[in-house]
């Protein structure tokens, strides 16, 4: 289905300066995929303190934007950070509130299955909810080794490895999973502890669609977020001082998965290659769709501008929720 985004109108009174909760953007131009043909745009949004503080996680890594958005045009990319912010906004204070448990905040408390999205009608924020909530579940129950995987043809001349998660909705929601392996121009670095710290890293990109090239598209714009992140941090000046380690537990859970799994020599990365390897073979395969267990709008102040939908789909397990880095889910 076809919607127009309402962007331009609804978020003219966003800001602060107007008596809304965007405090302020910033935009770079960069690489958005691989390709030098892929220049675009990277847009951050902030909330305002009172709303920014309310609750969160601070990260050394991904950094603290509320929101962040991408595209070729950097009005949208600037449209879509907002989008988020304004996502991230409802997560901090609907799951503070006596609303929490409606929206399945007591089962997963994160902005898993969050999408939002100011356009005509709900069906965009709906229909994103739900391939996010998709893609969260299917990479989570890949893991455990209950969804099988195959290898599928995406830009290999990018070095890029693609593979496709096969759920109950495949085909007609595609879930992917990509991985790039970079050297550094410095193979090896120092950490805190003067030990050697490998800096070959392989960045990851996740994504779900209606279509292969679509959810391809989706994933690599994520990975080439996290490949910056692991080329620019890692390869700075700083880094020994902020001792960015998979085991440094001043550092969030999503990102000391980060790390544990993109050293491509460590132990992560070895293990995330021999579930490649033996998912073709998964040993409790379930092909029977999951319970839908949150399905709706989350409204608050944030309706004026946006529509903010949540879905959530129930796991086996929730293994992806302790405080370990050696689960791939970030």
């Amino acid at each position: 289905m076809f919607n127009i985004s309402l962007a331009p109108i609804k978020y003219r009174n966003v800001y602060t300066s107007k008596g809304g909760p965007i405090k302020h953007l910033e935009y770079l131009k960069r690489e958005i995929m691989f390709g030098s043909q892929n220049i675009g745009y990277e847009a951050y949004a902030y909330l305002d303190d009172s709303t920014s503080s309310s609750i969160g996680t601070t990260y050394n890594l991904y950094g603290n934007a509320d929101g962040q958005g991408s595209d070729a045009n950097k009005i949208t990319a600037c449209f879509k950070a907002i989008s988020e912010a304004l996502e991230r906004q409802a997560f901090k204070e609907t799951s503070l509130s006596s609303q929490a448990n409606k929206y399945g905040f007591n089962i997963e408390n994160s902005t898993s299955g969050l999408a939002a999205f100011p356009g005509i009608t709900k069906y965009t924020a709906k229909e994103s909810a739900n391939h996010e909530a998709i893609e969260r579940w299917a990479i989570t129950e890949w893991w455990l080794g209950n969804l099988s995987i195959e290898e599928v043809k995406y830009k290999p001349e990018s070095g890029i490895h693609c593979f496709q998660i096969i759920t109950p909705w495949h085909p007609k929601i595609v879930v992917v999973l990509l991985y790039r392996t970079d050297a550094s121009d410095e193979a090896v670095g120092v950490d805190n502890n003067n030990s050697q710290l490998d800096l070959n890293r392989t960045s990851f990109g996740f994504a779900a669609g209606n279509d292969l090239s679509r959810a391809c598209k989706r994933a690599e714009i994520e990975l080439m977020r996290n490949h910056f992140i692991l080329k620019t941090k890692l390869n700075s000046t700083n880094s020994v001082s902020t001792n960015l380690s998979h085991t440094n537990n001043d550092l969030s859970v999503y990102e000391r998965r980060l790390l544990y799994f993109s050293e491509s020599a460590g132990d992560g990365f070895l293990t995330f290659k021999e579930q490649i390897k033996k998912s073709e073979n998964p040993h409790n395969q379930n092909h029977a769709f999951p319970k839908l267990l949150i399905d709706a709008e989350i409204v608050g102040e944030w309706s004026k501008y946006t529509t903010v939908w949540r879905c959530l789909y129930q796991h086996q397990e929730y293994k992806h929720l302790e405080n370990s880095s050696d689960f791939f889910y970030f």
